[in-house]
């Protein structure tokens, strides 16, 4: 267990210090509103987080028996079960990309922003394609599943790496740069995890910075995607963008940038200002929400991608205008602002109920599998708190569809067994 818990505190603090490092390297400056109030609600979240975590026991589970009968038939399976899972999820990829292309008609001789918007109209919406393409969500699923039971099958592995790479078809045909940045950080968390890289070696550094350089490079084209569309100049166009409200660009890297003109020595610089931008903005707009905002939404915000799920299904129809950031701006407020916007100072005794369900999970998975899923959604929200809010982006709904396969596999397996004997 110790080990678990040195991770959990080092994805809190490699998390502070990502958000700290491009705070100081990036030449920008900062507009606030009530910044004390802000730095102290997250400061205390951070607390409770970690009294959450270390200070309640855990209850006397000793390795409860089903826990322990799911993993035997887990091992027993692991083959049968790892081809199953690259199944289900492959047809559910095969669902919904039949529905961008077929159903919604995206295509690749669209504009990004015209495929962005005829994939989320809500008319072309079909139940049968949502409810089956949903277990695309855990594509990275069979990646830890072959790591770690140590299947040793070339083919195996090249199926795994197929399936957790499917989703960047989706990214490219919707210029979304999350989908990228989540599946470059997810890959690192699982290697790491599984001791594919480590911190020792040189090998991990290249790693790391080649993912940064590529994602870097794939933003930039984005942007520059985006803008042309614009018909404005590139530069000017990004001046303007929401980030520059509470931190924009120094004026002596503006006219850096402006001398240099349009060589690769100006878009390094620019892209590394703007991924800057993008990592440190979002506490500045928390700041800026938190001092004009009063209206709580109670879960609500958090919850989002199933409100807007049972909306489609007709089950609920909750307004998700009212469900977004309440500034109206398109941009990050920080997992410590949704949890604010949430429930405000009552977010700190959630904060702790959220540090012993870590510790509760990271027990659980160094017992079993089926809980290394989770174990690893956790790692990443912890090392991004201070940038988005990746439960709500995604995370959750992952977590509940992860459940849902969890629970359908335990009885079949039981209920197998049963038939068998």
């Amino acid at each position: 267990m110790k080990k678990y818990t040195l991770k959990f505190s080092s994805s809190i603090f490699l998390g502070i210090f990502i958000w700290f490092f491009f705070f100081i390297i990036t030449p920008v400056e900062t507009k606030s509103n009530s910044l004390p109030t802000t730095i102290g609600f997250i400061f205390l979240s951070y607390l409770f987080l970690f009294l959450g975590y270390y200070l309640p026991p855990l209850l006397r589970m000793k390795r409860i028996q089903f826990i322990k009968n799911i993993e035997e038939k887990l091992s027993e399976q692991k083959e049968k079960i790892l081809y199953g899972l690259i199944i289900l999820i492959s047809f559910s990829f095969m669902f919904r990309y039949y529905d961008l292309f077929i159903n919604r008609e995206l295509s690749f001789h669209n504009l990004p922003s015209f495929n962005k918007r005829i994939a989320s109209n809500p008319h072309k919406f079909s139940f049968l394609f949502g409810v089956f393409a949903i277990f695309r969500t855990i594509y990275f699923v069979p990646l830890i599943f072959y790591f770690n039971y140590k299947i040793n099958q070339k083919k195996a592995l090249i199926f795994c790496l197929i399936l957790f790479l499917l989703p960047i078809l989706e990214a490219y045909l919707r210029d979304s740069r999350r989908i990228i940045f989540e599946l470059l950080i997810l890959l690192l968390i699982i290697l790491f995890l599984f001791k594919k890289i480590n911190l020792k070696s040189y090998k991990t550094y290249t790693l790391t910075f080649g993912a940064f350089l590529l994602f870097s490079a794939y933003s930039l084209t984005v942007l520059e995607g985006r803008v042309k569309v614009t018909g404005e100049n590139f530069y000017e166009r990004i001046y303007k963008s929401p980030y520059n409200d509470f931190v924009p660009v120094k004026k002596k890297a503006i006219d850096f940038i402006s001398k240099n003109g349009d060589n690769i020595i100006s878009k390094a610089y620019f892209s590394e200002i703007h991924i800057g931008q993008y990592i440190t903005h979002g506490v500045f707009e928390m700041d800026y929400m938190i001092s004009n905002f009063k209206e709580h939404k109670y879960g609500m915000y958090n919850s989002y991608l199933f409100i807007k799920f049972l909306n489609k299904t007709k089950m609920t129809s909750v307004s998700l205008e009212k469900l977004n950031n309440p500034s109206n701006r398109n941009t990050y407020i920080t997992f410590f602002g949704g949890m604010f916007l949430d429930f405000g100072w009552l977010s700190l005794p959630i904060m702790f109920i959220f540090g012993y369900f870590q510790k509760l999970i990271f027990y659980l998975g160094k017992t079993t599998f089926a809980f290394k899923p989770f174990m690893v959604l956790l790692y990443f929200s912890n090392i991004f708190l201070l940038v988005m809010n990746f439960i709500r982006a995604q995370f959750l709904l992952t977590m509940g569809v992860y459940l849902i396969l969890l629970f359908t596999v335990a009885l079949f397996l039981f209920t197998y067994k049963r038939a068998r004997n």
